[in-house]
């Protein structure tokens, strides 16, 4: 009997502790992300074309490459959206953020707090829904997600995504691929000549 009060005792000691470590790391990567570091984050891709997209085909996603060149560890504080058809989270150093939206628009909040080591990489993951503005949203949206860091050289990022929303996928054409932007056709032929 002695022994099960001991053992009942010792439960909640044992949850106790368990949980105010993680919140020490957490406060730790907070009381981190205000002081400001020379480190630049770079986004390896910051442009992308989707190309032709179909609504009745669904959401589509990208994923915006960062890397930290420089010596000290960098900080994502936040991210956010420029449209509530835009979503993105950010997987860096083993964690994975909350996933997060344009301000305003509902979600639980921009704060993220992820660790980026020097040479390392995180990953943006963009989802537009094409669907998200209905018959209106079609034809070419632009749609951009911010990235803020405690870096003093990149302070903030801009992910930005194109696509020409039809509305079923009948409207596809076949030619096009998704990927970088294409460069602008020289209609007149005056490019430069080899």
């Amino acid at each position: 009997m002695h022994f099960k009060k001991l053992f009942l005792l010792f439960i909640p000691l044992l949850v106790l502790v368990g949980c105010s470590s993680g919140t020490t790391d957490d406060t730790k990567i907070r009381e981190q992300a205000t002081e400001s570091v020379s480190s630049e984050i770079v986004a390896m891709n910051n442009d992308y074309d989707f190309g032709k997209i179909a609504m009745d085909k669904g959401n589509v996603s990208i994923d915006f490459v960062l890397k930290n060149q420089g010596e000290e560890p960098v900080i994502i504080t936040k991210m956010n959206t420029s449209c509530m058809c835009t979503t993105a989270l950010l997987t860096a150093n083993g964690q994975v953020s909350n996933e997060v939206g344009m301000p305003g628009h509902g979600g639980v909040g921009d704060e993220i707090y992820i660790k980026i080591e020097p040479g390392e990489e995180g990953t943006v993951t963009a989802t537009y829904d094409p669907n998200a503005h209905g018959p209106m949203g079609t034809g070419i949206n632009r749609r951009t997600v911010f990235v803020y860091t405690n870096s003093t050289s990149s302070p903030r990022l801009q992910l930005n995504f194109v696509s020409d929303v039809v509305a079923t996928s009948d409207e596809l054409a076949t030619s096009e691929e998704p990927g970088d932007p294409e460069e602008p056709e020289d209609p007149e032929g005056l490019g430069t000549s080899e």
